[in-house]
């Protein structure tokens, strides 16, 4: 009976890394095409009322581009343009990713655009698909790792199942190759390079054979893995560190059902590991933020109703060493179901921020008071938070003011 335990603990253990998580792009993607979709309803039922009987109702169901801008037209169809993605060096170099979704679809033509002021973009061209699955492929991870370098990672459908597929620039986008995503990492670094991100480890979750995460380099957008990782196994990692330089990884503790969050202040030399409670058994999508030598976490999964939503708020006043719950969904109500990221503000508030609905607590996540909403989904980049609207992003250095930017459609 013990090896039957084991082999059912190992097969579970799989089949949970097997299940990505969803991650901030994902939530902003549904939110905008729920908008789009929203609108659109709206704007038929009322071109249905005043002009029911001149138009076919089928017609108004065709999508509406965002307010302001006019619907161009591929192949005879009508088509909405979006800002998809926004990345930023520190140095504030940026590159963004405009996507064109006819009649409603999954976007099936990007444009990269590129800007070293914030405001002004320089149109650079289309970003390439990986073949031969060019139809199949989702872009999954957009990184910018230098003024000139840019690395995406494609899920790709090949042969053998899924799979990822990466590829790389130096010159900002102008020229693309392909780098090999192997299914074992073996490069080792010391230290998590300027500039570097850092990515699940295995390429396909179902033939792991990298037990920690990967480092992906500036200079050739390869994947190298630590030469001191935190001792954990299912891990996945923030792409980026905190304000105050954190990086952070969630996972398993060794021969542990429970789950751990790892912190490190030196570039991934050192880490420190502490356990972290939340009332689920799937690893969840997690959030890291800080400011000030304070940092919060929160959670999200399905609690034991399968409802998904926030299920847990963490502070740390000592980097990370321990962590205190200080909001629980058992607890607190009034955020079921609730499905937001975190901003640590300058004058020592907390906000959760969901595009529709937003709360400030000024205890540090035990008591939440309503606010206004920035109406689109809120992450952490190298710059300070970004919120990615239709036509372009709204940013924040200390998460209270915010200063609006547009990006051409066209």
């Amino acid at each position: 009976m013990p090896d039957l335990d084991r082999g059912l603990a190992a097969l579970r253990d799989e089949l949970r890394a097997a299940m990505p998580m969803p991650d901030v792009d994902s939530v902003a993607r549904r939110h905008r095409d729920r908008r789009i979709r929203r609108r659109t309803v709206i704007g038929a039922i009322v071109a249905v009322v005043v002009v029911s009987v001149a138009v076919p109702v089928l017609r108004q169901l065709e999508p509406i581009p965002p307010t302001g801008t006019s619907p161009p037209t591929v192949g005879g169809s009508s088509s909405v343009p979006f800002i998809n993605r926004v990345r930023f060096t520190d140095g504030g170099h940026g590159y963004a990713v405009r996507a064109l979704s006819p009649d409603g679809k999954p976007p099936n033509e990007a444009t990269l655009l590129a800007s070293d002021d914030l405001t002004t973009w320089e149109e650079i061209g289309t970003i390439p698909k990986p073949e031969p699955a060019a139809e199949l492929g989702h872009l999954t991870h957009f990184m910018v790792l230098g003024p000139d370098e840019i690395a995406l990672d494609w899920d790709t459908f090949g042969i053998g199942g899924p799979e990822k597929t990466r590829m790389y620039s130096d010159d900002g986008g102008r020229t693309w190759r392909h780098v090999p995503v192997p299914a074992t990492v073996t490069d080792v670094v010391p230290a998590i390079p300027e500039g570097a991100e850092l990515q699940p480890g295995c390429p396909r979750p179902w033939d792991c054979r990298t037990s920690t995460f990967a480092v992906v380099r500036p200079g050739s957008g390869t994947s190298a893995v630590l030469a001191d990782p935190p001792p954990l196994r299912n891990v996945v990692p923030g792409a980026v560190p905190t304000a105050d330089g954190y990086w952070w990884v969630v996972g398993q503790p060794p021969g542990a059902e429970g789950w751990a969050l790892a912190v490190s202040a030196d570039d991934g030399r050192t880490w420190t590991t502490s356990p972290v409670i939340f009332p689920a058994t799937e690893r969840g999508q997690w959030w890291v933020v800080s400011r000030d030598g304070v940092l919060y976490a929160s959670v999200h999964a399905e609690a034991g109703s399968g409802e998904p939503g926030l299920l847990g708020i963490y502070r740390s006043d000592d980097g990370g060493r321990t962590w205190e719950q200080t909001w629980s969904r058992s607890k607190h109500k009034d955020l079921a179901g609730y499905f937001g990221t975190l901003i640590a503000a300058a004058d020592g508030t907390l906000i959760v921020s969901a595009p529709d609905e937003a709360y400030t607590s000024a205890d540090g996540g035990r008591t939440m008071v309503p606010r206004e909403p920035r109406g689109a989904v809120v992450s952490w980049s190298r710059l300070g938070y970004i919120a990615i609207t239709e036509r372009g992003y709204e940013l924040s250095t200390d998460g209270l003011e915010w200063r609006r930017y547009e990006i051409p459609l066209e």
